[in-house]
């Protein structure tokens, strides 16, 4: 990938993520960028094209800083709140109405994010929680069990349908997911990490 490559799709992550893809013009992100359609239009034909290039940079992205953390020396409970941090500032950057935006005009889009989502939360956590149940921070409850729970759970409140209809924010909604997940797997010892967690002790 070329820098001016990358440089666009960073532009056009912010923009699509901030007003959605009906509202984003290909003539406002050159403008942006202070560079030619034409120089965009050399890498991404469409803006069909380039919102699909930004989302998979942006996946790529999120994999990267997850699995730096999974792969840290912290315990499973400050990894866990690392990520769903991490997750919280990028939730932070995206307007509520760009979720129904994708899902009602780029359904494939749409997909391939809740597709995502569910693999990344199945692929990695599970490793966190098996290292928390090692460390008696998690209930020794079946994995499985456990995500199952965690990944229908994000997948009900992170959504349009919900936000749209409900008043609060996404991470208003994703910190009360997050408390009522956490407080019902950890231990006693877990629980209080996780709250000198929140707590910034």
């Amino acid at each position: 990938m070329t820098k001016e490559e990358e440089i666009i799709l960073i532009k056009a992550r912010e923009k699509f993520m901030g007003e959605g893809f009906h509202k984003t013009t290909m003539d406002e992100i050159a403008a942006e960028l202070h560079m030619s359609k034409k120089t965009i239009y050399k890498y991404f034909p469409s803006k069909e094209k380039l919102v699909k290039a930004a989302i998979s940079f942006l996946q790529k992205y999120i994999l990267g800083q997850v699995k730096g953390i999974i792969e840290s020396n912290d315990n499973a409970i400050v990894k866990i709140f690392r990520i769903f941090e991490f997750i919280g500032k990028l939730l932070e950057k995206l307007n509520e109405r760009a979720l129904e935006d994708f899902r009602v005009r780029m359904p494939e889009v749409w997909a391939d994010i809740d597709e995502f989502r569910t693999k990344m939360i199945m692929e990695n956590f599970s490793t966190v929680i098996n290292q928390g149940k090692e460390e008696k921070l998690i209930i020794d409850y079946p994995t499985e069990v456990i995500m199952a729970i965690y990944t229908a759970g994000i997948r009900a409140v992170i959504n349009p349908d919900f936000v749209m209809n409900n008043k609060f924010s996404l991470d208003e909604v994703k910190n009360i997911a997050i408390d009522i997940m956490m407080n019902a797997i950890l231990t006693e010892k877990g629980k209080e990490i996780y709250n000198n967690s929140k707590t910034g002790k």
